[in-house]
């Protein structure tokens, strides 16, 4: 790739040490097969402030990344970019482990967060790959199966600094559980992938480790009797941690729960009111946080990933469409779930027109020699307004162009 012209003024506007340019360093940091320009390592927000200006300046797609876990979400990435990369951003500032709450860089990775808050017998509760950073996971809005216990993103950030794509530094939500602080922007932020700026620093609500946890492990003859004893265990509204339906060559459906031991005896006696489990297990709390299986790393064969949500009412139907398409993994709560295709372009645009015509919300991830024309669907009435938004806070249409919706 041929040297840019803005290249030099970028290292001497922020230091040599702090761009980096060299073929192999470009080739780690491609996405989706489109490597960069260069890639920007700043270690302070007015430090990204100013890269970010100067980006906006020069008309230079900005690319943020983290652990770069998340890079085969959205289309590909403009060519010449330049990789905004917050690995130095990786230190937790503050945890305040009698009111629960910690902040942390956006470039800490969970495994490093899940470590350090170990040590106080808490956890973020949150499932993902151990070296997804935390400001990756809030821009792709990554929760994971343990959501139906804890919630998701949006329930566990109390606040986050940005600087968005005019170069200015924000804040929104605050340090403390109980803030009355206006509009809950943050929430704007989670799922964006990058499009409105760089995230640098989020505050989260924690949770302490269990006392214990019960898990149960029940066999569906079939899709549709997976379906129904999903959606029977799920009516019971128990305490639950975790409800998924599983195919992995058979259907499974996988339970969890946590709490004191009288807790667990009665959902054990709920649950199991409904069908005997298969197996069933209970266990001390566990002592850190485990990052689940559903985040491995896709296989690199021809395919593509599925994520999708929807009403519990059509999720059987949803199901139906991918079962003949023989995931290789497919996991689903009760409003959705992923799964694994090793499916070709034409069969993918047909199955993503019948998704549509369910009205089931979905996107497509990890495209393996797979062309998907729109990866998060046909346009739908809210994406005007998100334009609006998009070029109010990135008014040079610099941050992640052309890899979101808008």
């Amino acid at each position: 790739m041929p040297t840019p012209d803005w290249l030099k003024s970028l290292e001497a506007l922020i230091g040599n040490a702090r761009v980096i340019s060299d073929d192999a360093a470009l080739a780690s940091h491609a996405a989706q097969g489109v490597a960069p320009a260069c890639i920007c390592a700043p270690e302070t927000e007015e430090e990204v402030a100013t890269v970010l200006r100067f980006a906006a300046e020069h008309k230079i797609p900005v690319l943020p990344r983290g652990g770069g876990t998340g890079q085969g979400i959205g289309n590909p990435p403009p060519a010449g970019g330049l990789v905004l990369s917050t690995k130095k951003f990786d230190k937790l500032i503050h945890h305040e482990p009698g009111d629960m709450v910690a902040t942390v860089q956006a470039g800490m990775t969970l495994g490093a967060l899940s470590e350090a808050l170990a040590k106080n017998g808490q956890f973020l509760t949150l499932d993902g790959p151990a070296d997804a950073t935390v400001g990756g996971m809030m821009a792709t809005d990554r929760s994971g199966p343990r959501a139906l216990g804890y919630g998701t993103a949006r329930d566990l950030v109390l606040g986050m600094r940005i600087v968005n794509g005019d170069g200015v530094i924000r804040k929104c939500g605050g340090q403390v559980v109980k803030n009355v602080s206006g509009y809950d922007l943050a929430k704007l932020y989670i799922g964006s992938l990058g499009t409105l700026g760089v995230i640098t620093e989020v505050t989260f609500r924690l949770r302490p480790f269990p006392i214990a946890r019960s898990t149960w492990t029940f066999s569906a003859q079939d899709r549709a009797a997976g379906t129904s004893l999903l959606r029977k265990i799920a009516a019971k509204n128990l305490p639950l941690e975790m409800l998924r339906l599983q195919k992995n060559g058979v259907w499974s459906i996988d339970v969890s729960a946590t709490g004191a031991e009288v807790e667990l005896d009665r959902i054990d006696r709920e649950i199991s009111e409904s069908i005997a489990p298969l197996k069933s297990e209970r266990a001390a709390g566990s002592t850190r946080w485990q990052a689940d299986t559903v985040y491995a790393k896709p296989p690199t064969g021809q395919g593509a990933t599925l994520r999708y949500w929807c009403v519990s009412s059509k999720l059987n139907a949803v199901l139906e469409l991918l079962e003949p398409l023989g995931p290789s993994h497919l996991e689903t709560g009760t409003t959705g779930g992923t799964a694994r295709l090793a499916i070709k372009s034409d069969a993918a645009q047909v199955l993503a027109e019948k998704l549509g015509s369910l009205s089931v919300n979905y996107r497509w991830e990890e495209l393996n020699g797979v062309k998907i024309e729109n990866p998060f669907g046909a346009a739908r009435a809210d994406w005007a307004l998100m334009k609006k938004i998009h070029l109010s806070l990135d008014p040079k249409g610099i941050m992640n162009s052309g890899r979101f919706v808008v």
